[in-house]
């Protein structure tokens, strides 16, 4: 404590605020002349109300009027101090107005408390007049309703009647429907239960064949091979290549599918080290084309682990798939933390904006929603291999996290891939 106050105006240890970020001057005079305007009005108010108390001797409860004003200049003293922490980072005066605003602010709150029903308590003589005249006449009022309700309750009790008729056959009805759409949830979610696991079970079952047919073909290759003939081993080759698309693509279907069939693991997940790993992964990749993987300072968010490894994986590895010819592939991953309003609450959620943008062959905006469909290419299967399952695993683990992914692009310019993720989750299955 002793060294905070004896080092109060000490601002070698911070930049100033112009310094810290990407300020420009718009914003940045914004914020200063916005401060000041308040910290102005702040300063002025406090002197208007020492000015009527002064002149007003019989005022009740003068005390806090004079917190009022100590409180009202200890919120304007931040914002001055905020304005000139753009020149001079005057961090420790500014932490030592806050505690002292702090104090003041609570002094005022204690004062208030036990004041509220003595104030609430105050009538002025007119406003006594007019109550007494406002209860006579409610009271000739009230003697007028009487007589008139007397005459309304039979009727408006068999109007009741008539409502609880129809409240018990809707409530009936309505029993009927939540039933209904109960057994019809437990029956979508059997099925889809039993969809996912055909699917397991159909892909593990297909390997099987498929790698029989990949060994005969290289057997046959190995030992008939100069017997086939040009026409036959182009045959033979042709074969070998759909077994290993046809083995691929029922890899990514099984991923795609398992995705959606084990509870998210919600535990923190630190970015920065996952793309590590991920271009760890892509290394050959890396090599091959003579790509360069970039990315700024990313947040610790909360998720499944392996789903994000899967997510960034597939976004970097098709930046550097979809390259142009002749251009080294150049990726960069940046985020950004926001504050998003919710429909349904006055509240608001934090999100992590992630953006992967590259400098590849780009595409028509007008498929940007197509590519995140099963199955969906842009391009031929001899020019860039893949099964087109990536980009909508990409999608599904994004929206199982309770989030968005999109695309932006133009032919022959690059992509962006916009990924918006809640930093906490909430119990997804």
């Amino acid at each position: 404590m002793l060294s905070f106050f004896q080092n109060l105006f000490d601002t070698s240890d911070f930049p100033a605020r112009w310094n810290c970020g990407r300020w420009d001057a718009g914003l940045g005079w914004t914020h200063i002349v916005s401060d000041l305007f308040v910290w102005g009005a702040y300063t002025a108010i406090p002197i208007v109300i020492a000015y009527f108390v002064l002149r007003r001797k019989d005022i009740p409860f003068p005390r806090v009027f004079w917190l009022f004003g100590a409180f009202i200049f200890a919120c304007g003293t931040v914002h001055l101090v905020e304005a000139i922490i753009f020149w001079s980072p005057i961090y420790r005066v500014s932490a030592l107005v806050k505690v002292v605003t702090a104090i003041v602010s609570w002094a005022t709150v204690i004062a208030l408390i036990p004041l509220v029903p003595q104030v609430i308590a105050l009538r002025s003589p007119a406003e006594l007049e007019r109550e007494i005249t406002e209860r006579k006449r409610i009271e000739a009022e009230l003697i007028k309703a009487r007589d008139e309700l007397e005459d309304r309750v039979a009727e408006r009790t068999a109007s009741l009647v008539r409502v609880n008729e129809r409240l018990r056959d809707e409530i009936t009805s309505r029993a009927k429907i939540q039933i209904e759409l109960q057994r019809y949830t437990r029956d979508l979610e059997r099925s889809n239960e039993e969809l996912q696991e055909f699917a397991y079970v159909a892909s593990h079952d297909l390997q099987e064949p498929l790698r029989k047919i990949q060994a005969f073909s290289e057997h046959v290759e190995s030992e008939y091979g100069t017997v086939l003939g040009e026409e036959g081993s182009d045959y033979l080759r042709r074969m070998k290549n759909a077994g290993e698309r046809m083995s691929r693509l029922i890899r990514d279907l099984l991923a795609y599918s398992r995705i959606g069939s084990r509870e998210i693991q919600s535990v923190p997940v630190d970015l920065d080290e996952l793309m590590h790993d991920v271009i760890s992964d892509l290394d050959i990749r890396l090599k091959e084309t003579n790509g360069q993987v970039t990315f700024g300072e990313l947040p610790v968010i909360q998720g499944d682990p392996t789903q994000f490894r899967q997510l960034l994986q597939n976004l970097v590895g098709n930046a550097l798939k979809y390259h142009r010819e002749g251009v080294p592939p150049e990726v960069r991953l940046e985020a950004e933390l926001t504050e998003e309003a919710l429909d349904w609450s006055p509240m608001s959620r934090k999100m992590c904006v992630l953006r992967v943008t590259d400098n590849g062959i780009g595409f028509d905006q007008k498929f940007a929603a197509q590519i995140f469909g099963v199955f969906q290419r842009l391009h031929s299967r001899d020019k860039y291999e893949g099964t087109g399952i990536g980009l909508a695993i990409c999608r599904r683990i994004v929206e199982r996290h309770g989030g968005t992914i999109s695309a932006s692009s133009r032919v022959g310019e690059g992509s962006t891939f916009t990924i918006r993720l809640p930093l906490h989750q909430t119990n997804q299955s």
